[in-house]
């Protein structure tokens, strides 16, 4: 895959997390189109399981809030 599909899977999740901290969570929305099996890099799958996880719990899924999730994850 190339340099250009791992940017667009970055932005993407990047632009999920912003609407969220603007307060215009986007991700359910998107959960019938986008799904862990559409992300190619192992890391972006799990930024997106975590942003889905939370999206779904009503939580606040911005970057600060995933980082958080990823972290309790590996601990």
């Amino acid at each position: 895959m190339s340099t250009a599909s791992r940017e667009i899977e970055a932005d993407t999740l990047g632009g999920l997390m912003l609407a969220s901290a603007r307060g215009e969570p986007m991700v359910m929305e998107l959960a019938g189109i986008l799904g862990p099996d559409v992300f190619h890099f192992p890391e972006h799958r799990a930024v997106w399981l975590a942003v889905e996880r939370l999206a779904k719990a009503g939580e606040p899924h911005d970057g600060v809030q995933v980082a958080d999730a990823l972290r309790d994850a590996c601990e």
